[in-house]
């Protein structure tokens, strides 16, 4: 297998990528990622096409942290470690 660099420069995602946590299961099969920093820090995912996206982006100088599923995979939880604040996200 061949090693090939992309980058997300022109996209919301500045920070480096922090904590990764995989929920699997057919269609739904997606690597998520926290930012470590960054402008708008958030999480982040790709799924198994290879296709990345925002799931949130706080308005925070801060860093997300903390990223954790429920064990029904239906529950997202996420943190702003400066700022203190937990977030429940349900799917």
């Amino acid at each position: 297998q061949t090693y090939t660099a992309l980058t997300t420069q022109s996209g919301v995602f500045d920070g480096g990528p922090d904590q990764v946590k995989r929920i699997l299961g057919g269609d739904d099969d997606i690597l998520y990622f926290t930012e470590e920093g960054g402008r708008y820090p958030g999480v982040h995912g790709r799924n198994s096409e290879g296709r990345f996206f925002t799931i949130l982006e706080g308005d925070y100088n801060d860093e997300t942290t903390g990223l954790s599923f429920s064990p029904n995979g239906k529950f997202m939880y996420v943190a702003f470690q400066e700022r203190g604040l937990l977030f429940e996200i349900s799917r």
